[in-house]
């Protein structure tokens, strides 16, 4: 039995990429821009590179942030600010706060007998806020976020923060959870802890990379933690 669960925020227990969706389109909407399937592709492009390169240490969120809707637009022939549009986006995105299938049902059960918390590098005020009006905040009894901690998943920093504010060591039994190769189970390899990968769509991965468990449906976790 894994007595801490760290579960990475988004598309694990809160659907970014709903929010994202939303929070993007009333951007556009702010500018007067219509809203078209290529120009949200390609802020997804993005967005998503520059976001690796801050897992990375390539860039700072500082920067990730003045720069994704500056690149877009000027892409697009557009004269926005960029900070001015991430800040509309953030604005909008801490009021988009959807679940992930069975988040709040997998939480409620592990509660009572499991220390739960939440481990992400999302933006600070917007993380805190979509987690707390989510209602699963209730479940947590931490939450470490890469702007407060000042180092982000997977870099070993991060987790020995997180271990400290959560109480536990890497002697106990520990298991995180998350979506991303990359940051989250990257980051618990890093640190010798067990790993879980949520993969709800099902993606290609590479069979070399060491991880403990793979599930598809969050409900698939209950075994795994009591076991």
């Amino acid at each position: 039995m894994y007595n801490y669960v760290l579960f990475d925020a988004d598309n694990t227990l809160l659907d970014f990429d709903a929010a994202q969706f939303h929070g993007f389109s009333n951007v556009l909407q702010h500018y007067g821009i219509d809203f078209t399937e290529s120009i949200y592709e390609k802020y997804q492009i993005i967005n998503h590179a520059l976001w690796h390169q801050f897992e990375k240490g390539i860039l700072s969120k500082e920067k990730v942030q003045s720069q994704r809707f500056k690149i877009l637009f000027d892409s697009f022939g557009y004269v926005i600010d960029g900070m001015d549009a991430e800040r509309i986006y953030q604005l909008s995105l801490r009021n988009q706060y959807w679940l992930m299938p069975y988040a709040d049902e997998v939480c409620k059960v592990l509660y009572p007998s499991t220390n739960l918390s939440i481990v992400t590098n999302g933006v600070g005020s917007t993380q805190i806020a979509r987690i707390q009006n989510s209602g699963i905040g209730k479940y947590m009894s931490s939450l470490v976020i890469s702007e407060e901690v000042g180092y982000s998943k997977p870099d070993p920093r991060f987790f020995a923060e997180a271990f400290r504010k959560i109480g536990c060591t890497q002697d106990d039994r520990i298991l995180i959870v998350g979506d991303s190769l990359t940051s989250d189970i990257q980051g618990g390899i890093n640190m010798g802890i067990d790993t879980c990968w949520y993969n709800p769509s099902m993606q290609e991965f590479d069979s070399n990379i060491p991880i403990n468990y793979i599930i598809h449906d969050l409900r698939e976790l209950l075994n795994i933690v009591f076991n």
